[in-house]
């Protein structure tokens, strides 16, 4: 009975090719009814014994990673062996994948390097060939032949890895720009820029990924500092980017004000018309959006702000007593006899306004409801769970890469601002407005 070598691959237009052994040593038996045979073993030939019949034994010992192409009628096909303990990853060349596919090396080229010149079907076809074959195109060929790396960069901005990777606004872009460059099989880098790089001598430091030329363009993630804004704006700098939530000639950005009146209308409809606001430092486009969307919302539906008093932003000039700032301001909001009914805030300060309450000895959403501006995930790890304003980041990521990729090819409008309205999911902490 013939035995299945583990992780072998028989092709459909050889039904008669069977693995009868595999031997301890990796040594593999073929045995193939063929007429005409040849077997391309890394530019060695297999040895190849009679059988009688019409069959042809092969015998190869499996020192690499294998690829046995067999020629069969005039035709081209192959056998894959993926490789096991011990065995070394071969390198598949372009000619190879070619021969298996059964057409030239420029056409292969174009398929896989997605330039016009094949059919699409064609093109599907000896891509998944290629994979199969665990091909991987040498990044020096292709720098020498496009003039490009093929990489993308994200640069994240902020003062260090650590701190900048866990904030509320930079952790989702992160994770979704590496889960679009992922599907989208894209090679990438990421770096976090201090807001003020300088070098030994004091003088501005622009990115690793820039300087060295390790990139095509990059996507920018947070609030721009005016020196890095220069040296990209500079005549002559090289290098396409798009910035996510910063105003720039090419940026994808949510619409935060329109999903703060949106949040404000929703409340409204409730019955709330006591609302009161906390956000951020507005030196940062999305807090000042959401600020201004507040205000129209506030003029349009005649609220009560107290005068204003129920309005406030959590940016104290001493930034080491944020949090105590933050819990200093929601204690004010929520302990005054004449109280907001309703809250919104904007992630982590959202989670604090229900820690707040609670210790006030009031209860979310029975006494106060709360909106907090920030992801599912956060949304989702408070308890009650937060009615959130969600900024839709998977998709900001997508069509900031989109918008990239566009300028690295030289297509598309010279300039482009794209507005994502983020979208009301509502949770735990929002009810109707308590009669007081």
């Amino acid at each position: 009975m013939p035995v299945a070598l583990p992780g072998a691959t028989v092709p459909p237009t050889l039904p008669s090719l069977r693995v009868i052994r595999a031997a301890p040593k990796c040594v593999l038996l073929l045995s193939v009814y063929v007429s005409t045979l040849a077997v391309k073993f890394h530019g060695r030939r297999g040895l190849v014994t009679g059988m009688g019949s019409g069959y042809r034994r092969i015998s190869l010992r499996l020192e690499d990673r294998a690829v046995y192409f067999m020629r069969f009628r005039g035709k081209v096909s192959y056998v894959w062996l993926n490789s096991g303990d011990g065995v070394r990853e071969s390198k598949v060349t372009i000619y190879e994948v070619a021969e298996a596919a059964g057409v030239s090396h420029t056409a292969a080229s174009m398929a896989l390097s997605g330039r016009p010149g094949v059919s699409e079907v064609q093109r599907q076809r000896i891509q998944k060939i290629s994979q199969a074959m665990g091909y991987k195109p040498r990044l020096a060929a292709q720098m020498l032949a496009s003039g490009k790396t093929g990489h993308i960069g994200l640069i994240a901005m902020g003062s260090g890895a650590t701190t900048t990777a866990a904030e509320g606004f930079t952790s989702p872009i992160l994770t979704a720009f590496l889960y679009v460059c992922a599907t989208r099989n894209q090679r990438n880098l990421v770096e976090f820029q201090p807001p003020t790089a300088t070098d030994a001598d004091g003088r501005f430091e622009p990115p690793r990924q820039l300087s060295g030329g390790l990139v095509d363009g990059v996507v920018l993630a947070g609030h721009v500092s005016s020196s890095l804004r220069q040296w990209l704006e500079a005549k002559g700098c090289p290098y396409p980017w798009v910035s996510i939530d910063e105003p720039a000639d090419y940026s994808v950005l949510a619409a935060a004000d329109e999903g703060i009146e949106k949040a404000v209308a929703m409340l409204v409809g409730l019955g709330h018309r006591r609302i009161g606001f906390l956000g951020g430092a507005t030196q940062f486009t999305t807090h000042r959006l959401k600020l201004e969307g507040f205000m129209r919302a506030v003029a349009r539906h005649s609220l009560d702000t107290n005068n204003g008093e129920w309005i406030s932003s959590n940016d104290p000039a001493d930034r080491s007593r944020l949090v105590e700032h933050r819990v200093a301001i929601l204690t004010r909001l929520l302990s005054g006899r004449r109280r907001p009914t309703a809250l919104i805030a904007h992630g982590v300060t959202a989670r604090d306004a229900v820690l707040v309450a609670a210790r006030l000895g009031l209860g979310v959403p029975r006494d106060v409801s709360i909106v907090s501006y920030c992801t599912a995930a956060e949304a989702a790890i408070c308890e009650p769970a937060l009615t959130a304003i969600e900024p839709p980041f998977t998709t900001m990521v997508e069509r900031a890469i989109s918008l990239l990729q566009d300028r690295i090819d030289g297509i598309g409008p010279r300039c482009a601002c794209e507005w994502i309205t983020p979208e009301i999911v509502m949770r735990d902490t929002v009810a109707k407005a308590s009669p007081t």
